[in-house]
């Protein structure tokens, strides 16, 4: 949340300017020298939280935004951090489906202590990681989403549940807008528009039909 309300601040100051009532550029500023200070460490690692460093949510990394904030301040521990946050997401991703865990160890092994799986919180990756590529044309960001892309697509945009385990089994049953909505953002990294179509048909036929696909 916090690296999302800094990249909010940051367009806020490009679309309005920071003379106004809102100095959002200020606010932008002390958000990112912040979560540097408290949530980064100096080997790139983005962590999970302000007052703990293990394990690590694949879901939180977001390549596009550092590209932007290290734009916009000129730090070079955000393309430290974009860097290792490729390198992580790859090692934690399933050789097979490419799904990855929840939370993992910093070498990319599951955590079973929160959750070992690929849950409502891994599932955020691939929008992520879909914006990312969408922005900048990350080839790691549009490799990381390959996998899981055929997984869904085999699937079925119909058929995807709010839960698997990484190598694809599902754990869960439940049609979850949240689920089809990530599915859709990974094939903007495609080709297949037909298949994109299919799948934002499906999130829409979905609707809000839990918090998440709130």
């Amino acid at each position: 949340s916090e690296e999302d309300i800094a990249l909010a601040l940051i367009f806020a100051d490009k679309v309005w300017g920071s003379n106004g009532r809102i100095n959002y550029e200020a606010k932008a500023r002390v958000r990112l020298e912040k979560i540097r200070q408290y949530e980064c460490n100096p080997n790139g690692q983005l962590l999970p939280g302000d007052t703990y460093s293990y394990p690590a949510n694949p879901s939180y990394f977001a390549p596009g935004w550092y590209e932007i904030f290290w734009d916009y301040e000129g730090n070079i521990l955000w393309n430290v951090v974009k860097t290792e946050s490729y390198s992580l997401t790859k090692k934690a991703a399933h050789s097979t489906t490419g799904l990855v865990p929840d939370w993992c160890s910093w070498s990319g092994t599951p955590d079973n202590t929160i959750s070992p799986h690929f849950g409502y919180e891994a599932v955020r990756l691939l929008w992520r990681m879909a914006v990312s590529y969408s922005w900048y044309g990350h080839i790691d960001a549009k490799n990381i989403c390959i996998r899981p892309m055929n997984f869904f697509s085999n699937i079925g945009a119909a058929n995807i549940v709010d839960g698997y385990k990484l190598d694809g089994t599902p754990n869960r049953s439940f049609h979850s807008a949240a689920f089809v909505a990530c599915a859709a953002a990974g094939t903007m990294t495609g080709t297949d528009r037909q298949l994109a179509k299919t799948f934002y048909d499906e999130c829409v036929a979905t609707g809000a039909n839990d918090y998440y696909g709130s």
